[in-house]
């Protein structure tokens, strides 16, 4: 279940970048057949759901933990930016990066460990009281 949870955070993640990288997308659903993640097959998804899982759980600020499937050509990476506390529990900022079906994506985004140990998005980072 809980590779599930992370499995639709890796996708929540690229569908982000697919959104931010040309507003006019975030209004038509057909994007989602020419982003990177519409070309991932189980392998793809099941060695992404491990690593995401991974870098989230134990990455060090500042690692880059790649993927592949040597036998699809697809890659990415998973960079955790940086840890903090917020919110009374841990949160981490990282940028991702994905190329599948000769189409690339990414962007940095914020998640915080949820009372239930899954990992959810966050809002903007709590500016500490003077």
């Amino acid at each position: 279940m809980h590779q599930h949870r992370i499995f639709w955070i890796a996708i929540l993640l690229t569908l982000c970048a697919a959104t931010a990288a040309s507003p006019a997308l975030a209004q038509n659903i057909g994007f989602l057949h020419k982003g990177p993640i519409a070309y991932l097959d189980e392998v793809d998804k099941q060695i992404l759901r491990e690593v995401l899982n991974a870098v989230l759980d134990d990455g060090q600020d500042g690692e880059t933990v790649e993927w592949s499937n040597p036998d699809t050509g697809h890659t990415g990476s998973i960079e955790v930016l940086d840890t903090h506390e917020d919110y009374g529990t841990t949160c981490r900022t990282i940028r991702t990066r994905m190329q599948a079906g000769g189409r690339d994506g990414g962007g940095a985004y914020r998640l915080c460990r949820a009372d239930d140990d899954t990992w959810r998005f966050a809002p903007k980072r709590r500016k500490k009281a003077s």
